[in-house]
């Protein structure tokens, strides 16, 4: 069956993308630097507030705590991109980190170790999204149950030890004080600009990237045009999983300890950075260059509140308030009125 652009009922994969991109307005181009102009403004708060806040050192670190969490919003950013959403990050971070600390500790190479956890990570999405797809259950159902028992499978594995060793070149690349070619940054801070780089690539560059954005901003319309929802929705998934697991291997390397609870904080911050950087949360549209700018802009807003000494309460009450504002900023977009 070919795909003819004249037919209305077999649109091309072009047209759909073109349809997502709308018209370029006043209104949209501020919602776009809205994020970046977010950058700014806490930088500029920052400084005058905390003695130190722009300085390299501090930073240095918030760039390697944005990093941890960065690379655990690679998932999400795909998830929501197609209309759904991955509640199992948070589980698959723990068992990654549990497993890279029970296995080395006991002797298994790391090169062994890294696969085994990276190959764990990538089938547990892919169950995610072909699950989704063969019941025609939502994901959030499917990954809060996928979760739910990653969860019980890392306490087994852990059974209460968390002592453990990683090796020590793992603990450099992730350390804030670490250093890359004798240069002040640490290596973790380069892992994620790739990661980055290679992430806008696929979206922006590939024929993957034009499948995903064409099945989240319609996907009857895509399946005409002879996308395969199916293998979209699990590869997509599976590189969600592949990245949430090699966030729970860096944080292994960060904490030193196995700790089955270490990604519970992602189930909120991986939306919430996603949501921020301007993704729309009913698909189709934004990118995992914007959740970058989410991530550093909760991160730098999360240091502001502990240097003006916010408790943790008050620091998610106000994260969850930035969060409804900016919700209410985008969903005065014509493209999301439209869908709801």
């Amino acid at each position: 069956m070919a795909t003819d652009s004249t037919d209305p009922k077999s649109p091309a994969l072009s047209d759909l993308l073109g349809s997502r991109l709308g018209a370029v307005t006043p209104a949209a181009v501020g919602r776009a630097v809205l994020p970046y102009a977010g950058i700014v403004a806490l930088l500029i708060v920052g400084s005058a507030l905390i003695d130190g806040f722009a300085t390299w050192p501090s930073l240095r670190s918030v760039l390697v705590i944005s990093a941890f969490l960065g690379i655990a919003s690679i998932g999400q950013t795909l998830a929501i991109i197609l209309g759904g959403i991955d509640l199992s990050i948070p589980a698959v971070v723990g068992l990654a980190n549990v497993l890279t600390i029970q296995l080395y500790g006991n002797g298994t190479s790391f090169a062994l170790v890294l696969a085994i956890v990276v190959g764990s990570g990538l089938l547990i999405g892919a169950a995610n999204g072909l699950v989704s797809q063969l019941l025609r259950a939502h994901p959030l159902i499917v990954t809060l149950a996928t979760g739910s028992m990653v969860g019980g499978l890392t306490l087994i594995i852990g059974n209460g030890n968390s002592i453990g060793k990683v090796p020590s070149w793992l603990t450099n690349v992730v350390s804030p004080g670490g250093t890359t070619f004798g240069l002040e940054i640490p290596a973790i801070i380069l892992v994620w600009a790739l990661f980055t780089a290679g992430l806008v690539f696929l979206q922006r560059r590939t024929g993957f990237g034009r499948r995903l954005y064409a099945t989240g901003s319609n996907p009857e319309a895509a399946r005409l045009a002879l996308v395969r929802p199916i293998s979209v929705w699990t590869g997509a998934f599976a590189i969600g999983g592949l990245f949430a697991a090699l966030s729970g291997v860096l944080l292994a390397g960060f904490s030193s300890g196995a700790d089955p609870t270490i990604g519970d904080p992602y189930l909120f911050l991986t939306v919430g950075s996603v949501v921020v950087g301007g993704t729309s949360l009913l698909g189709g549209s934004g990118g995992y260059g914007r959740t970058v700018v989410g991530v550093l802009a909760i991160n730098l807003l999360t240091t502001i509140l502990i240097g003006e000494g916010f408790s943790s309460s008050n620091q998610q009450f106000l994260l969850g308030a930035l969060i409804i504002v900016l919700v209410g900023i985008a969903g005065r977009q014509a493209h999301v009125r439209t869908q709801i």
